[in-house]
């Protein structure tokens, strides 16, 4: 369904402040919810009038609800186990909590379904396992996956990954993290859409496809450097800064970019940014944005007579020899990895700028990458998955500030790299927020092949499980016509009747997407955004 700003500015009016100011639950139905009571209109405890602690719904509280409120009682435990949803009906989510902070314990019950496939001594793995996870080697049996994708041409596989399981990573997310597959489409959009619009990274030619137009742009070009990059690698490996056209490769498979020779610097070092851009669907798309990041600053001084000391170069950590003085404050005030909270300030000092235009361009640059792929993923997740709650991925985006703060776009990581002792600053809140925005449920014991004759022990109450009716339900013939009459509407004032009548596939979207936001944490969502019309003619087809 089209996003538009009608849709927002009538959604957040006559719905968001409806939700935000009923509590927890909104629905005129009763529902239980894990601290054991019962949830009205708005949300709040019923007794029922025989005085027992059945709920006005004739459903009682299970022994295992009282268990979770018995445990979240206790004076030690500051966070829940599980997130409410705001509405009722609507099942609760797993809570991840920061490493400095303690979480209620699930009963048995529960964690016996919570499983984790991925590397088990990874900083990842601290945060699941702390919320009642266990490790699981098998590839197939997992609630929870977290490690890498798929290869380039193993994309049939998601096709495996089943209903009730969350996935990290979307099929064909290669088309951003590869950097000639992202070069390529960039190049398309640039094409398409003109400087203008997709100016915002260097003049790029793929080898050996491009080799003549690059020889043609290098002898035409004012001498300067040009950097190399492997096709689909991570962390500099292979990356050169060369000047001779005989450091050029024949038949290498690398991408051949413009060096920008004016970064912005730090006491005369270059520095780069990482963001952390977390897609939780891709249908339809929505993006959030780390308000956080990490400051880059290489470990040499920069130079432009020296171009093969990567150390001048390069911010990633293991280009760095280690006799260069690199050191992380942790902080993140001093040394070579900073936070953005530090650069603010920095620019705001030496170059008298307030941070937020910058901001807005660097999420300019976010969302318009991240729509050169929104296609193939789109098209891709409806051929391969069969859940749209199963699948998610964080992004790693490599943005450099020139002098003019000119934000250009390095590359994308699909599996960004977390390090365990450094950056806790960034990534501590990070992990936690991206987690929770994840939206984790617990699965039926119908949807998990070794609970399907499970006993009484084994029972988790309805309310607290996955519902796949949420999730899963085909679009009804009403439902097909109004997405077509309104992917089709361009008039603004016409959209908004969008919301006047609500059928059950929109319900289900707005629950979704507002749950979500609700749980959003440190992260901002860009798109949607009030301002999302602009970026409508870059989609393939209306959405």
């Amino acid at each position: 369904m089209k996003m538009c700003k009608g849709f927002f500015d009538k959604f957040f009016r006559i719905f968001v402040l409806v939700i935000l100011a009923s509590g927890e639950h909104v629905s005129g139905d009763p529902a239980v919810t894990t601290d054991g009571q019962c949830a009205t209109k708005a949300g709040e405890g019923q007794e029922s009038s025989s005085g027992t602690n059945d709920c006005p719904s004739g459903k009682p509280v299970s022994p295992l609800t009282e268990e979770i409120a018995k445990k979240h009682e206790k004076k030690n435990i500051a966070q829940p186990a599980l997130t409410l949803s705001l509405f009722s009906n609507v099942p609760p989510t797993i809570n991840f909590v920061r490493p400095d902070q303690q979480v209620e314990e699930l009963p048995p019950a529960i964690r016996s379904r919570l499983k984790y496939y991925g590397d088990p001594s990874s900083v990842i793995a601290g945060y699941i396992s702390r919320s009642g996870f266990t490790h699981s080697t098998d590839a197939g049996e997992y609630t929870f996956y977290f490690s890498l994708p798929y290869q380039i041409n193993e994309t049939k596989y998601y096709q495996m990954v089943r209903p009730y399981q969350k996935f990290n990573h979307f099929p064909d997310s290669w088309i951003l993290g590869c950097k000639d597959k992202l070069a390529g489409n960039l190049l398309h959009f640039k094409i398409k859409y003109g400087s203008e619009e997709y100016g915002f990274f260097p003049r790029t030619f793929i080898l050996p496809f491009d080799r003549i137009s690059l020889k043609r742009a290098w002898d035409s070009t004012e001498k300067g450097a040009w950097i190399l990059k492997p096709s689909c690698t991570f962390g500099g490996n292979g990356i050169e800064v060369v000047n001779d056209w005989k450091q050029i490769p024949e038949n290498e498979y690398v991408v051949v970019q413009r060096y920008i020779p004016n970064p912005i610097l730090c006491d005369g070092f270059k520095m780069d940014l990482r963001l952390y851009v977390h897609v939780t669907s891709i249908d339809p798309l929505r993006i959030y944005l780390l308000n956080e990041g990490s400051v880059r600053i290489s470990a040499k001084k920069y130079t432009m007579d020296d171009l093969h000391n990567r150390a001048i170069h390069l911010t990633n950590r293991d280009v760095v020899p280690e006799d260069s003085g690199y050191f992380v404050d942790e902080n993140m005030e001093r040394g070579n990895r900073r936070s953005f909270t530090w650069l603010w300030g920095y620019l705001k000092e030496k170059y008298g700028v307030e941070h937020q235009p910058i901001w807005d361009s660097i999420k300019d640059v976010v969302i318009k990458t991240i729509l050169t792929g929104e296609a193939k993923m789109r098209k891709s997740t409806r051929a391969f998955i069969k859940n749209r709650y199963s699948v998610h991925e964080l992004f790693g985006f490599d943005i450099l500030l020139d002098e003019d703060l000119k934000a250009w776009l390095m590359e994308v990581n699909v599996s960004p790299r977390f390090p365990r002792n450094i950056l806790k600053r960034v990534t501590q809140p990070m992990l936690a927020s991206m987690l929770n925005l994840a939206g984790v449920q617990i699965p039926a014991a119908e949807m998990l092949p070794k609970l399907k004759h499970s006993t009484e022990e084994d029972a988790v109450p309805e309310h607290l499980v996955m519902n796949r009716n949420l999730w899963t339900q085909p679009l009804t013939d009403e439902e097909k016509t109004k997405h077509a009459k309104y992917t089709g509407i361009t008039d603004e004032v016409a959209q908004q009747s969008i919301l006047d009548k609500l059928t059950p596939d929109d319900i289900r979207m707005l629950v979704e997407t507002v749950g979500e936001y609700h749980r959003r944490g440190d992260f901002e969502r860009i798109f949607p955004a009030p301002d999302t019309k602009k970026y409508h003619k870059f989609f393939k087809k209306p959405r």
